[in-house]
């Protein structure tokens, strides 16, 4: 089933011809529009994509001024375990200067403010996170996957600072659903849960959905092993791989070509 006669059963719509009942076995041919109806493993029959959920931070915006703040603020307690850290902030909604030493407490309760190189934090802090700009791909695509039926949706691991992002960027309008890591207690990479919720917000079957974004741990295999479909987004090509769909840009959602799959193939078809 393709991408539009997915929306139209759920909503109403006639199907296509394409899709009629027929009592042969054939091969599903090329859709003519505007995105790929499929992400797929090689094998497995196609599975239809009724949703696109994004990474925000380096997939949709970015920050134009981060210089690590909260890092420089641990940097006086050698035995802290920084990814536990950032993944506390990550996970709790408080005020940054409550988090910062929550989250060196959580393994270190003995941790004193005094410990904590705090000059200039809440002023770093503040200037990362209105620091932020859209990709020019970005409106685009995500008007362009609008345009075709998807609900779209951003599904990010991040601190309360930074959730302002989309609205400053103007791109909040353009989703659907919006689900931040602080707001769940739960993070990408740490487990299915922020990957179940997503697709709870978005009505929509885990195994339907497509995620993207930057990271291979937390957006291509954290998404795949809850059971979404996911592709990695490489915009520097720093990460080229065989091994999973990859895609430079967000506009090769817009045009069907999305990168190699596990065989070194063309992952979809080109509609070009």
């Amino acid at each position: 089933m393709c991408i539009r006669d997915s929306i139209n059963a759920e909503y109403g719509g006639p199907p296509s011809r394409s899709n009629m009942p027929d009592t042969q076995p054939r091969t599903q041919q090329p859709d003519t529009g505007p995105i790929a109806d499929t992400v797929q493993d090689p094998g497995l029959a196609p599975t239809p994509v009724l949703a696109v959920v994004f990474d925000l931070y380096n997939t949709l915006i970015f920050m134009t001024q981060y210089n690590n703040p909260w890092g420089a603020v641990w940097a006086n307690i050698p035995n802290l375990n920084r990814r536990a850290a950032r993944v506390y902030v990550m996970t709790h909604n408080a005020p940054p200067e409550q988090l910062v030493i929550d989250a060196a407490r959580a393994q270190l309760p003995e941790t004193r403010l005094s410990d904590l190189a705090m000059d200039g934090f809440l002023e770093a802090v503040e200037a990362s996170a209105t620091s932020v700009q859209s990709y020019p791909d970005s409106e685009p695509a995500l008007r362009g996957l609008r345009a075709a039926g998807l609900r779209l949706g951003c599904c990010s691991n991040l601190g309360p600072p930074y959730a302002g992002g989309l609205v400053l960027t103007g791109l909040r309008e353009l989703l659907d659903e919006v689900v931040f890591s602080f707001e769940e207690g739960a993070a990408k990479g740490e487990g299915p849960l922020l990957y179940q919720r997503t697709a709870e917000r978005m009505g929509c079957p885990l195994e339907n959905i497509l995620f993207v974004g930057d990271s291979v741990s937390s957006d291509y295999e954290g998404a795949v092993q809850a059971g979404m479909q996911a592709v990695h987004l490489d915009r520097n090509n720093t990460e080229l791989s065989t091994q999973r769909p990859t895609i430079r840009s967000l506009e090769e959602l817009l045009d069907g070509r999305l990168g190699t799959q596990r065989d070194g193939a063309q992952c979809l078809k080109d509609y070009s």
